[in-house]
């Protein structure tokens, strides 16, 4: 992402992070059957990246700087906190419940480093599905946006 000369983030890149959000949940698992196998931290640092990504998406949509975006680091709900009318209805009707339970742990990179002590995480087979349609609803959200600013662009 090139900030411009205001320190925007151009507001294309947004199609860009929310396609890579996607990207990371199309790694997930299936929701039953192979799990067991698989090991659950790095499922849940795929699930709370794609979800930062998707957040950010909405930020850079509207009007967020690369610095205010990195002041926000990896923190979820400060990300959703963030987000700005319209697209905050959405992301709170959506992301709300999940952001608020994976934060505590995926914000301390809890998911990436080994750390001791227990954390709760929601029940992998019971959100999956949500998830990647949540993101997946986001990413259209995202894609129509910028389709649209691009056609007023370009009747101006």
């Amino acid at each position: 992402m090139t900030p411009s000369g205001d320190g925007k983030v151009p507001y294309t890149s947004a199609v860009g992070t929310v396609r890579m959000a996607t990207e990371f949940l199309d790694l997930l698992p299936p929701a039953k059957g192979e799990i067991a196998r698989v090991p659950p931290m790095p499922v849940y640092f795929l699930i709370g990246h794609g979800l930062e990504l998707a957040i950010k998406s909405l930020l850079i949509l509207g009007g967020t700087t690369e610095r205010q975006l990195r002041g926000i680091g990896h923190d979820l709900v400060e990300a959703r906190r963030r987000v700005v009318p319209p697209f905050k209805e959405v992301v709170t009707r959506l992301l709300s419940d999940l952001t608020e339970t994976l934060n505590p742990i995926y914000a301390a990179k809890g998911f990436e480093y080994l750390q001791p002590g227990f954390g709760r995480v929601p029940i992998y087979h019971e959100i999956r599905g949500q998830v990647i349609a949540d993101v997946g609803a986001i990413r259209g959200l995202v894609e129509r946006e910028v389709r649209d600013r691009l056609r007023r662009q370009e009747a101006e």
